[in-house]
């Protein structure tokens, strides 16, 4: 009995495997190279990458985001799924911010301090993508639950004590991004894909460009405003003018991302593989950038719009060498720790329990995980600069 079982379950994977959509991938796959890009010109100076970090900003995160709640939108907290969320979301958590806080003080001959609750630079995504599924059967309950969550966005950085800590400030600020996500029909990405919704995506994205670009030359704006991280205060906004510049970058964030949605290519392409190993991207380029970023290698190659150029062509090739399989066979170690030795075997789950045909280990939970990210190391008060480096 118990071999007829596993064998039932076998074919249901190996049928879901093969018949996984890659659109969806697709989608992962190029706001990943976008991930990338955007952490690299942070690091540089440049006109170009000063505005083209303004736009990437406005939509790559929410638009990843959504992408992640839609498909995790029939979570449940069953056995099976909550082993899941601890081995490919907990656990490189700790390994990735450990060795971060390891090397940090070295580097910055800083005295050592774990703080695991404040999560360094592109950490923050992890411990945001755990709170936001385990929130998500919470707002299946509501009639209208994006609404909930939209004014949870707009009000929650009225609190001074929103900031970095767990990442909180981002947690709320892009809620309404996951639980767009988790309520989306299907169809919705049919209609998306077709020629009117491809036009509109022209229409969409252009008018994200026009509002960040009127946001990026208004005074009181700071690209503080994109990050998420800190209340209203820190970032030395009244409440009003706070309210309307975070409706604002909700606007921006969902019209970039209906642009993503309508361009995204519905067939198997070279990004496609890229979608499916994301965790492994958004893990391992902060180390390969980690000289930029914590260090004192300020490479003047890449300064100006000819170098930021050159960084962007050099950011994309790094993501596709982070996703290949030689990369992925030797950092697995890593970025999918063998953890039968903590994790209780769960109880076998029907094929039907498992989301949009995409079975529910590194594909369902890890995969999510390859989103933008930017939160420095200290919970301190929010700079008013124009860039922060510390993002």
């Amino acid at each position: 009995m118990n071999g007829t079982i596993t064998n039932r379950r076998d074919r249901a994977q190996n049928t879901i495997s093969t018949t996984r959509d890659p659109y969806f991938d697709n989608a992962r796959g190029l706001l990943i190279i976008l991930v990338v890009v955007g952490h690299a010109l942070l690091l540089v100076e440049g006109e170009l990458a000063d505005r083209a970090v303004a736009y990437l900003y406005a939509f790559h995160m929410p638009a990843f985001i959504y992408v992640s709640g839609y498909v995790a939108r029939n979570f449940t907290p069953t056995p099976r799924r909550c082993a899941a969320i601890i081995g490919t979301m907990i656990v490189p958590y700790l390994i990735f911010q450990g060795i971060i806080d390891v090397f940090v003080p070295l580097v910055r001959e800083k005295p050592w301090e774990a703080d695991l609750l404040n999560p360094q630079w592109t950490m923050w995504f992890l411990p945001a993508l755990v709170a936001w599924r385990l929130m998500l059967p919470l707002f299946r309950q509501l009639r209208f639950p994006l609404i909930f969550a939209v004014a949870i966005a707009v009000l929650s950085p009225v609190s001074g004590s929103i900031g970095n800590e767990f990442t909180t400030g981002r947690i709320l600020a892009f809620l309404p991004f996951f639980i767009a996500g988790a309520v989306t029909p299907a169809r919705f990405f049919t209609i998306m894909t077709s020629v009117w919704g491809r036009l509109s995506g022209i229409i969409t994205g252009v008018l994200m460009v026009v509002i960040v670009t009127a946001l990026a030359d208004h005074e009181a704006f700071t690209m503080e405003m994109l990050y998420a991280r800190f209340s209203f205060d820190a970032m030395e906004h009244g409440t009003s003018e706070g309210i309307m510049l975070r409706a604002a970058v909700l606007v921006c964030g969902a019209l970039g991302t209906l642009t993503v949605l309508a361009w995204t290519p519905r067939t198997t392409t070279f990004v496609t593989s890229l979608g499916r190993h994301t965790l492994y991207i958004y893990l391992l380029h902060p180390l390969v950038l980690f000289p930029m970023k914590y260090g004192s290698w300020e490479p003047e190659i890449f300064n100006g719009t000819q170098g930021n150029l050159l960084l962007i062509g050099a950011s994309a090739l790094l993501a596709v060498i982070l996703g290949s399989l030689p990369v992925r066979f030797v950092t697995r170690i890593l970025v999918e720790p063998p953890l039968g030795w903590m994790i209780k075997p769960p109880a076998p789950e029907s094929a039907a329990g498992m989301d949009a045909g995409v079975p529910l280990d590194h594909a369902d939970a890890g995969a999510d995980a390859g989103a933008d990210a930017g939160a420095g190391a200290g919970a301190v008060a929010a700079p008013t600069t124009k860039k922060s480096r510390e993002t």
